[in-house]
């Protein structure tokens, strides 16, 4: 069966309509959630229900995906909910369709490929090793259970084992390789006629009732979308922070304990000191020999025989200070052990210690520099602490109101009310907004909008889920109001239907006047002496350019490029296009080179087999899904999407 799908998606349009669609077989185990509480199913796939919510998430994350693939160009209006909602309701039948197969067949994920899979996400980790603690957390923080997550990874994992072995097979031959760079690295000679649509301005005229007949025609065009308003309830770590009150007592106590750690600038000293070794299993009467060498080498610095640097050169048995003189540098109090501290830290300048034990040996230490020790006042610093103890409060409390806030939130679908009194904030409300969003506040968050404009909310007027707005703020929405979309005035959008009105006539003398310029092309005249009529006519070679454009041809002018036939030696294809910005392009193709395997690195020739490897697996896999659901029992509810 793997060899008749694969037979019937061979060829290059497969490899391009597989490029630019969403492939649902790539989108393995990606809609999978875990929800409780009572929603209907949407469908039923041999069995198994898709809830309502299943959808709402998944239509949620497509729009997220869009929203990364455009940037700045997304706009949600262009993407219908419909559409989305019918789009994301396949995939998520394709899944369980997958996941059903994967059963029947006994693909699983064993319990130690499992436990590796979990302990090595760095998610579950502290301290670079896996922590059940955190792992429990995270879990709850997302409102999974670790039996929910770990099904969810069994169950992605038989799937991806599937399809490791539907698309491992694929192999890409060289001669399509070859093709397939032909194509892709092919460069076209192109130059252009354009026609400025605004040099057609003064040939528009329009009147009122011109004006008032255009609106009439396309009020489509003059429609407010429907707008909602919302209220929400914000759960804030900042907001909760400055609710907190934090006594003196408790600002003081922390002063006292972060003071010498915190808080003290200087008090570092410049140390030497001179290390003789004492073995771990040293007899009592080794130590002692020990300590008597340092106590004599002592009584001779001290003296005045011996220069302190000097002896450490000689004697001391640390070899990284040793030869310089056994300095230790600058050092603070925590920089040493506590023995040498102690000592170190009670030596006035140019003083030498007594002798001094630690796990090393015996030790004897010369303070050779004090920089003095200065102490912030508490009075300086108040505030900063004050805050810092509100904030580890505020963080703590949110934490433990977040997951009751979104409990009651949940509990109470038709209010929000309980959810505020248990966050113990008010409800707020927005300003009336579209799908689009707004310019601030939580309304030009997409999560939020996303969720505002869910089946769920709008339509069945429930609370939404928790939303996240970062680390430190999360909001649930209803919708407070709502009204459909409707027919501007035209009063209110005159100056709008003028300057379409303007520019859509002018567009159309442009094309006019540019598909006679292809006549005139045609029949033998020059592009340049064409140019040269002026009339808002501009001729312009670009030369060869590739699939990317570049020198500034418009994306629109590019596609039709590559769409005109090959002109043949000598020759040139001819081509209209109409700009985005009313403009009138006569494309103008005099030349085609394809693109050559022998131009292409050993490394990159790689990457793109590559390449064509996983739009040929995806192309595969995707016929395998269609063949699998065509015989599998799967009923939609029409109704309830």
């Amino acid at each position: 069966m793997l060899q008749a799908i694969r037979d019937n998606t061979r060829g290059w349009i497969a490899y391009v309509i597989v490029a630019v669609l969403i492939v649902p077989f790539a989108l393995f185990g990606v809609y999978n959630y875990f929800t409780g509480g009572s929603n209907p199913p949407v469908a039923e796939v041999a069995g198994h229900e898709i809830t309502s919510q299943q959808l709402d998430r998944a239509v949620q994350q497509q729009r997220r995906r869009l929203q990364q693939m455009l940037g700045d160009q997304y706009d949600p209006s262009m993407f219908g909910d419909g559409v989305l909602r019918r789009r994301a309701l396949d995939n998520l039948i394709d899944s369980t369709v997958l996941d059903s197969y994967a059963r029947e067949h006994g693909l699983r994920l064993t319990d130690a490929a499992l436990r590796r899979q979990i302990r090595s996400q760095q998610a579950f980790q502290a301290n670079g090793e896996f922590s059940q603690q955190r792992y429990q957390a995270v879990l709850r923080q997302n409102g999974m259970t670790p039996e929910q997550y770990e099904a969810r990874l069994r169950q992605q994992g038989a799937t991806g084992q599937l399809r490791q072995g539907v698309t491992g097979s694929v192999i890409v031959t060289d001669e399509q390789l070859a093709r397939f760079v032909a194509l892709q690295r092919q460069q076209r000679n192109v130059a252009w006629l354009r026609v400025d649509a605004a040099a057609f301005r003064d040939q528009v005229s329009v009147d009122g009732d011109t004006l008032r007949e255009y609106y009439d025609a396309h009020t489509d065009a003059w429609q407010r979308p429907q707008q909602v308003r919302l209220a929400y309830v914000s759960l804030s770590r900042d907001e909760l922070a400055a609710s907190i009150d934090v006594s003196d007592q408790a600002v003081r106590k922390r002063y006292e304990s972060e003071r010498d750690s915190r808080f003290v600038q200087g008090g570092e000293r410049q140390v030497q000191h001179i290390l003789v070794q004492v073995p771990d299993d040293a007899s009592r009467d080794d130590v002692e020999a020990a300590r008597k060498r340092v106590a004599d080498l002592r009584e001779r610095i001290v003296g005045g025989d011996i220069d302190f640097a000097a002896a450490a050169r000689e004697y001391s048995d640390d070899t990284g200070s040793a030869d310089d003189g056994g300095s230790l540098g600058w050092v603070a109090r925590g920089d040493l052990s506590e023995p040498m501290a102690k000592a170190a830290f009670s030596l006035d300048e140019g003083a030498v210690s007594e002798p001094v034990r630690t796990d090393f040996g015996w030790h004897l230490i010369r303070v050779s520099d004090v920089r003095e020790r200065e102490v912030k006042p508490f009075e300086a610093v108040r505030d900063t602490l004050r805050k810092e103890i509100a904030s580890e409060k505020a963080e703590q409390r949110y934490a433990e109101v977040r997951n009751e806030f979104a409990n009651v939130a949940y509990e109470n679908p038709q209010s929000l009310e309980p959810a505020a009194e248990a966050a113990g904030v008010a409800v707020q409300t927005t300003d009336w907004v579209s799908r689009q969003g707004g310019d601030d506040g939580i309304t030009s968050n997409q999560s939020v909008m996303e969720a505002a404009f869910s089946k769920n909310v709008l339509d069945d007027g429930m609370n939404s889920e928790l939303i996240k707005l970062g680390d430190n703020r999360s909001v649930v929405v209803r919708i407070a109001d709502q009204r459909p979309a409707t027919t501007l005035p035209f009063d209110e959008v005159r100056d709008q239907v003028r300057e379409r009105f303007v520019s859509e006539h002018t567009a159309t003398l442009a094309r006019e006047r540019g598909e006679a310029l292809e006549n005139k092309l045609a029949d033998g005249t020059t592009a340049e002496d064409l140019a040269a009529g002026g009339g808002g006519v501009d001729y312009k070679a670009f030369g060869w350019v590739g699939r990317d454009g570049g020198g500034g041809l418009p994306r629109a002018v590019t596609d039709r490029l590559f769409r005109m036939a090959h002109p043949g030696d000598g020759g040139t294809t001819r081509a209209g296009v109409s700009l985005a910005d009313g403009d009138y392009a006569v494309v103008l193709l005099s030349g085609v080179r394809d693109g050559s395997l022998d131009d292409v690195p050993d490394a990159q020739r790689e990457q793109l087999r590559q390449r064509l490897g996983q739009l040929d697996a995806a192309s595969v896999g995707s016929a395998l899904v269609e063949a699998l659901r065509a015989e599998t029992d799967v009923t939609i509810y029409e109704d309830r999407l």
